[in-house]
Formats: structure tokens, sequence, C-alpha cells
């Protein structure tokens, strides 16, 4: 077995501990607001809070690069709505805004089941049009991990629909599109992938959006009539996650459409294996990969930088 499998097992070995721990709704969201503090950070990594017109959000940026203040990833931090928060996504943010020579924004939007659909969507659209007040949308990329995509590419279609200056770009983590949890690698990678169940997705999705609106497109934005005129579309997926149809059935739809959509297929990769990056040599390639991605959208020619802890 080689060292990437035996590593993934181990990650897999520990998520079903995790699980065994039963904390309850307000043990998860402390446990994995927890994490942060022990992470490892790129050198000179700053947290700055700020007020998104009620909002409470952070930029996260490395060191004194002047781009950080120009760029930005607006990233909607993954939890199926009902976990996580600018503290548990600190890590990836930092690591993001690294490969991508911008500041990452994150914000917290509001949990379900206390604040359900369209409550999220509604504080995004906030945090996005905070952004364009002092930002043109051409120095701003979408982004989002597992349920956090949805909400972005969400934000992307109402943007899109309310005539809003539009993103550069677009991205997806283990982008969970489709909350009526259709794909049919549920089934086929239900071995290999310790976190995305049918069974605990569809409980999320029930808690955020209610039975009657899984099919909502600013839910699942798989199920949008029209794919059209969205900025640019990154989709990473690991061929070992439970949620691989959706971005597959996501990029053949938006293509259909006419929309420009990178989708990156990383063998053996897990949900969301881009939060290894201290142990996984293929999420350091992955983060790298979308740095790449990101500075062509933003037109920049910038030296490449390798992450680091």
């Amino acid at each position: 077995m080689n060292n990437t499998l035996q590593i993934l097992n181990q990650i897999r070995a520990e998520f079903r501990a995790i699980k065994q721990e039963k904390r309850g709704l307000e043990g998860n969201r402390a446990f994995m607001d927890s994490g942060w503090e022990n992470a490892e950070y790129p050198p000179d990594t700053h947290f700055v809070p700020f007020d998104a017109n009620g909002i409470h959000a952070e930029s996260v940026f490395v060191g004194d690069n002047p781009a950080h203040g120009q760029y930005i990833i607006l990233h909607c931090h993954g939890g199926g709505y009902a976990v996580g928060s600018t503290l548990s996504h600190r890590p990836l943010a930092a690591q993001l805004a690294k490969a991508c020579h911008a500041r990452t924004v994150t914000f917290n939007f509001r949990l379900a089941p206390e604040n359900r659909f369209p409550c999220a969507l509604d504080d995004a659209l906030t945090v996005y049009r905070f952004l364009l007040d002092s930002n043109p949308s051409e120095n701003i990329i979408l982004s989002g991990d597992s349920g956090g995509a949805s909400l972005a590419f969400a934000l992307a279609l109402q943007i899109r629909d309310l005539g809003l200056p539009l993103p550069a770009g677009l991205l997806g983590l283990s982008a969970w599109l489709d909350f009526a949890c259709e794909g049919n690698t549920f089934e086929i990678n239900k071995p290999k992938d310790p976190s995305g169940n049918r069974g605990g997705l569809m409980m999320m999705a029930v808690s955020y959006a209610g039975k009657e609106n899984l099919k909502n497109p600013l839910v699942s934005p798989l199920y949008a009539d029209n794919l059209a005129g969205l900025p640019p579309v990154l989709l990473q997926v690991g061929t070992a996650e439970t949620l691989l149809d959706d971005s597959r059935r996501f990029a053949e739809k938006a293509r259909a459409h006419g929309t420009d959509v990178t989708l990156q297929e990383w063998p053996d990769m897990i949900h969301c294996w881009h939060f290894f990056y201290s142990r996984l040599t293929e999420s350091r390639a992955a983060i790298d990969a979308i740095g790449d991605w990101v500075l062509k959208q933003f037109d920049q020619t910038l030296p490449d930088q390798t992450i680091s802890g």
C-alpha cells in the first residue's frame, strides 16, 4: 500500500472514531471551531474580523503582499449549513489566500436548523453587496467547500438573475450541489467516503431547506433550468467521494448551457481532502491547482508560490 492510501485510511479511521463520540449539534459546532488553533499556517498569516453590513466576516491574508487587498476569494464555509464558521475555516482560508495571492473573506451566515432557507443565501448576498461597494466584481472569486459550495453556486445564480456584476469565477471544492442526493456515486463510493453518507446528508438538507425545497435551484444549483451566464467554474472532486456525481452532473449540464467549466477529478481522494494539506501531498497539489486557475481568472502573472505549513 502506498503512503497516500495509508494516510487516507488513517483519516477514515479518525472520522469513524469522531462519529462514535455523538456530540450533538452544539458539540459538533464547538468541535469544528476548535481545530484552527493547532493548524499549520503560512508564516505571517493575518486574521482581520470586520462587519459586512451586519454579518460577521473575516479577511485572511498572508504577509504584506499588496495583492491581498486587491483580489478577494469570497469563501462560503462547508458544514451542511448546520456547523462551521470563520474559525473552522481559517486553515483553508489561509492556504487559499497564499495560493491565490489574494485575501480570503469568510463569513458567519445564519445556521440551520434555527435559521432555514433562504437565511444563509440572504446573508451571502449581503456580504457580496458589501464587497461590491469597494471592489470591482472582476476582482472577486466566489468559492465554497461541500455545502458551502451549494451556497456559493446559489449566490452566483442569484447575482446573475438580479443583474448584479458577476464575479470573475466560481470555485467548488467537493461540492454538494444536489440536496435531493440522487447521484449514483452515493452507493458506489459509500465504503470509501467516511463523511458523505446519503442518510446524514438528507437530514442536513431537510433541516436547512425543508422537503419541499430540495430541488429549488437556490438550494440545489444542479436543478437550475438555466446555467448560462455564469462566470468560469472550477470543480475539484475526489474519485472516492459519494458526492462525485454532483460535480460531474453539474459540469455536464453547465457546459451544455455554454458555461466554461473545468472539472478536476482527483484519484482516490475523499470528501474535502484539501483540509489535510499538512498530511497529503495531493491536498497541497489541489490547492496549488486552485491558485493557478484563480490567477488566470484575475489575469495575473505572479510568481509561483509553494504552499507551506
